[in-house]
């Protein structure tokens, strides 16, 4: 693996450096695509199991950082000069099949 450290010890140039890049040999190409493709990018709860939509019922949700109003925004901002993540982030689970933005119980 290569910028796992960079990408842990400032997550806000993760996009900049192009994330954590993982090498594989050859030889080994088929059993890391295999490895890969069992890894779902939709969240699941802390039992493994998927986050369901409450608005559409559908497994496509991710977790999603919002920064939506005047007091996360400044946070951002500060952050940003400080080289730090923002102090007050909100996280809302997103369904990318219809949209909804909800928080789980």
């Amino acid at each position: 693996m290569a910028d796992s450290m960079t990408v842990d010890t400032d997550p806000l140039i993760s996009n900049a450096i192009g994330g954590v890049k993982l090498y594989v040999r050859t030889e080994d190409t088929e059993r890391a695509e295999a490895s890969l493709a069992e890894i779902s990018r939709y969240s699941v709860d802390n039992k493994g199991n998927s986050i369901v939509c409450p608005e559409c019922g559908s497994t496509k949700v991710e977790l999603m950082t919002t920064v939506k109003d005047s007091k996360g925004f400044l946070g951002f901002i500060f952050g940003i000069f400080l080289g730090t993540l923002p102090p007050v982030m909100k996280h809302k689970q997103h369904c990318d099949n219809c949209g909804h933005e909800f928080d789980l119980k």
